[in-house]
């Protein structure tokens, strides 16, 4: 069974994840947070980026809301 939140290959800390992610958009969420999505309407995972420490996390939407 796949999980809703996975955890990815972090970035180096502090760097900018589209140097890494040349596929996705996204915005600020604060000032430590970014959240990336797919550049098409039919988004079924988002991807969540604590910029200080460089790490990911994926979150399935179909999953998180049952669809």
């Amino acid at each position: 069974m796949s999980r809703i939140i996975e955890k990815l290959d972090p970035i180096p800390p502090n760097s900018n994840p589209y140097h890494y992610d040349l596929t996705r958009m996204g915005k600020d969420l604060d000032k430590t947070h970014h959240l990336m999505y797919a550049k098409f309407d039919n988004n079924e995972y988002v991807i969540i980026v604590h910029i200080p420490t460089g790490e990911r996390r994926r979150i399935d939407l179909k999953k998180l809301f049952k669809q």
